[in-house]
């Protein structure tokens, strides 16, 4: 469990790209994310969340948003 949240923490707190993020989260079995204040403070390249080739938005409200893997 610990070398699972070590390799999202790599992926997700680098500059990842959307497929390099998709594969990871999928792999493991995640089928969405939730974007939040915390994340984005610690997460970089927040934006490949919004590649519609991997991610759809499915909730929003400014302070937060949530994503689904394709």
């Amino acid at each position: 469990q610990e070398q699972v949240v070590a390799e999202f923490r790599a992926v997700l707190e680098s500059r990842a790209s959307a497929a390099e993020r998709h594969a990871v989260l999928n792999r493991h079995g995640v089928t969405h994310v939730l974007v939040g204040i915390s994340e984005r403070e610690a997460w970089l390249n927040i934006e490949t969340f919004n590649d519609a080739s991997f991610f759809s938005k499915v909730f929003g409200n400014g302070e937060g948003e949530v994503f689904e893997l394709r």
